[in-house]
């Protein structure tokens, strides 16, 4: 191990740095030199960040990620896809329309990925949120609304990492990990959304324009990026 008393491998003296002893012990009255901060990501780099993963996990598993074996599957399966159906054609008419024109699995798929978008962005400011945000407890249930929304979103967090992990929650959340089995979906562009739905809590006004093209990508750009493993690219696409 390399510590202090380690001898220099090139035999060059080792010069004394001030304030500091010989034995790396900082000496009395001597100031911490403080390593300068890392810069923030911009929208732009967080994006490509994203997108970098994506193209990571589709060259890993090109036919999805290997799961635990399931205990979700047969006629609960497909009743949980039917559901994802008639929610996507209910609140997205013609999103809807448009995956008739996919293939019958790749339709199922993005179903069940436009319901977890729905659900996500209904515990923030959607009429529906009562009925679907995860169990707080009574403690939270007293908490300011955006407080209560932030605490919603840390538990709908675990909840995706779960599913991720092939432990879905409830019906809705099985039908998205039979997806991300089957389709090389990264987790990545989910949790962007969720950093999404906590930057409605805390701003109203976005002073520039890499703040808004940080938030245009985690509320609406995300969805791409979900979505394309299911759809394909383009072989001509470079």
């Amino acid at each position: 191990m390399i510590g202090p008393s380690a001898p220099v491998a090139t035999g060059a003296p080792v010069l004394p740095v001030a304030g500091v002893s010989s034995g790396g012990v900082l000496l009395p009255g001597a100031r911490q030199v403080q390593q300068p901060k890392q810069a923030p990501m911009t929208g732009r780099e967080i994006e490509e960040a994203a997108m970098q993963r994506c193209i990571e996990l589709q060259l890993r598993h090109p036919n999805g990620v290997p799961m635990p074996r399931r205990a979700w599957g047969g006629s609960l399966l497909e009743e949980a896809y039917e559901r994802c159906g008639e929610v996507t054609s209910e609140y997205a008419k013609t999103f809807y329309l448009g995956t008739q024109l996919m293939t019958p699995k790749q339709a199922r798929a993005i179903w069940a990925i436009y319901v977890w978008c729905r659900r996500t962005d209904e515990l923030v400011d959607g009429p529906n949120a009562s009925r679907i945000t995860p169990k707080m407890g009574d403690a939270a249930l007293r908490l300011p609304a955006p407080k209560f929304a932030s605490r919603a979103l840390d538990r709908w967090e675990e909840r995706l990492e779960a599913l991720f992990e092939g432990r879905p929650y409830d019906m809705l959340d099985a039908a998205l990990t039979d997806t991300i089995a089957q389709f090389p979906v990264d987790i990545q562009p989910f949790r962007d959304m969720i950093d999404g739905m906590r930057m409605d809590l805390v701003k109203s006004r976005y002073h520039s324009y890499d703040e808004l093209y940080e938030y245009c990508y985690k509320v609406a750009g995300t969805v791409a990026l979900m979505s394309v493993p299911v759809m394909g690219v383009d072989p001509k696409y470079k």
